[in-house]
């Protein structure tokens, strides 16, 4: 997974669903994230990303089956690959997004809570 900021060098902290923190520090952020937590379980990412004077944003992540996982064996009628192999090696899952760039809106911006938009007080 890879997450990008404007503006750069912001502060993230991912935690996985069970409240685990996986990563804790600046952005860029690349890591391989796990699929699963476990047999027949997907993972659930929380993601709170933050930068002084700046409005924080909050992501959450998801897996889901991978469509391979489903039509794949659907269609082989392929049991292990349902019920073993792709549950074991969480070949069944992907994440919901593999690539996010995330815009925080700071406060001098127009639209941050208490700034006025520049045209409005020249008039």
């Amino acid at each position: 997974m890879e997450i990008t900021t404007t503006p750069e060098s912001c502060s993230i902290t991912v935690t996985d669903k069970n409240g685990e923190n996986i990563y804790q520090g600046k952005t860029p952020f690349r890591q391989t994230l796990s699929k699963a937590e476990g047999y027949f379980t997907g993972q659930i990412y929380n993601i709170h990303i933050e930068k002084g004077g700046c409005r924080p944003a909050d992501l959450v992540v998801k897996s889901k089956n991978n469509l391979w996982y489903v039509f794949g064996n659907t269609a082989n009628a392929f049991i292990p690959g349902w019920i073993g192999v792709d549950a074991k090696t969480h070949a069944m899952y992907e994440l919901s997004s593999s690539k996010i760039h995330v815009r925080l809106v700071c406060s001098d911006e127009d639209g941050f809570p208490g700034v006025v938009k520049k045209e409005v007080l020249e008039k």
